[in-house]
């Protein structure tokens, strides 16, 4: 985990390689240590999808007018079409499996991911979805560093360490298969890999 807060630490001087106009979000899926590469995951945001890197770490251009966002997990969402076929929104069968968090603060002021129940099939407009089993989550977590302004910490999502790698490439190629039916709807925002002068670190950032 140090390796990991140190690659996100080095994103402080990179920031100003993003070609977008927008703040940037950045997460990442946290595996068990005992994985040398973490599989990829699809992670989607108000029109825009990307894929997780083998270090776990995710980038996205942040559209959203305040940062003030949910995180939902899981296998199953859809898009919300009215009787013309326009494209409302998106949604979820909530009777399957799904995690939901929102940004809370406790009594002490301190901010948590609260997990909550999701009251109709209608997924919030500024939700970051991860398109896993949220069986294999254990819990998500904030990330304890200062940014720039123009940097937004995404999620860090903290898997379950029972898993083992093969359930875990399992679930990998689920979520890169369930989510072919979102490409007409979502921009895919491809990552370049930038890397420093010992060859060793490397952070990535969306194109």
């Amino acid at each position: 985990m140090k390796f990991k807060i140190s690659i996100l630490t080095l994103l402080i001087i990179t920031f100003s390689i993003n070609t977008y106009a927008y703040k940037q979000l950045k997460g990442l899926i946290d595996a068990p240590q005992k994985f040398k590469n973490i599989p990829s995951f699809n992670i989607f945001h108000l029109g825009t999808q990307t894929s997780s890197d083998e270090d776990g770490f995710f980038s996205l251009p942040y559209k959203a007018d305040n940062e003030n966002f949910s995180v939902l997990i899981s296998r199953n969402f859809d898009t919300d079409k009215d009787q013309k076929n326009t494209v409302k929104g998106l949604k979820i069968d909530t009777k399957k499996p799904y995690k939901f968090f929102v940004d809370s603060t406790d009594v002490e002021g301190k901010r948590y991911w609260k997990l909550k129940h999701l009251y109709s099939d209608e997924i919030p407009q500024n939700t970051l979805i991860i398109r896993m089993n949220p069986k294999l989550v254990k819990n998500l977590e904030f990330w304890n560093l200062n940014l720039p302004i123009n940097l937004i910490k995404g999620p860090h999502i903290v898997l379950n360490t029972t898993i083992s790698e093969q359930e875990l490439k399992k679930a990998s190629d689920k979520s890169i298969l369930y989510s072919l039916n979102q490409k007409p709807f979502h921009e895919e925002v491809k990552t370049t890999k930038k890397f420093f002068k010992d060859k060793k670190k490397k952070v990535s950032i969306s194109n």
